[in-house]
């Protein structure tokens, strides 16, 4: 039966160090039928189209000082830009022919690119530390007053949280620097 709706919006999280499932979870529904349109952290939006399959990848870059040298870059090698998003994550695709190798669908040609990119990702995490550690020290003058309650618990729990997903990141991150698999189960 095929299918009549056009549109589907999805919300699902992807981190940052899990970029490589986000680029599977697009092509597996770009197999389906739903290529994507706008990609995000948390909500994608697909729209229906069967007659072709793409291959999605990612690139990390919040530098870009030219962006249509940088599209032209990678139309040269036959990917076309989806979207980028606020943070510097640029999404490609590129289509599908599986006549073709699975090294004709890697925007990073060297490892070194690759590892640049991750490079320019954990500073990032590193800043994030930082900002963890401002706002952990806020919630330790908030529960030392006497109206304390939710808010610097919640606070602390949510510095805690968050700084444990730095620690994640930045080791997963860390592995795939070392040519090692993420680890995500």
């Amino acid at each position: 039966m095929k299918n009549t709706k056009k549109t589907k919006r999805t919300l699902q999280f992807f981190a940052a160090w899990d970029y490589e499932f986000e680029e599977q979870e697009f092509n597996r529904m770009s197999e389906q039928g739903w290529q994507l349109v706008s990609g995000g952290s948390f909500t994608q939006k697909y729209e229906y189209d069967d007659s072709v399959i793409y291959r999605y990848q990612l690139d990390y870059n919040n530098d870009v000082k030219d962006m249509a040298r940088y599209d032209e870059t990678f139309r040269d090698a036959g990917w076309e830009r989806v979207n980028s998003n606020f943070n510097g994550w640029h999404i490609f695709r590129k289509v599908y022919d599986k006549s073709l190798p699975d090294e004709e669908y890697e925007i990073y040609t060297d490892e070194q690119s690759r590892v640049e990119m991750l490079k320019r990702w954990r500073r990032v995490c590193y800043i994030g530390f930082g900002m963890v550690l401002i706002n952990f020290g806020n919630a330790l003058r908030i529960l030392d007053t006497s109206d304390a309650g939710f808010i610097g618990v919640g606070l602390m729990l949510a510095c805690g949280m968050t700084f444990g997903m730095l620690i994640a990141g930045v080791l997963n991150i860390n592995r795939m620097i070392d040519g090692r698999k993420n680890t995500r189960p």
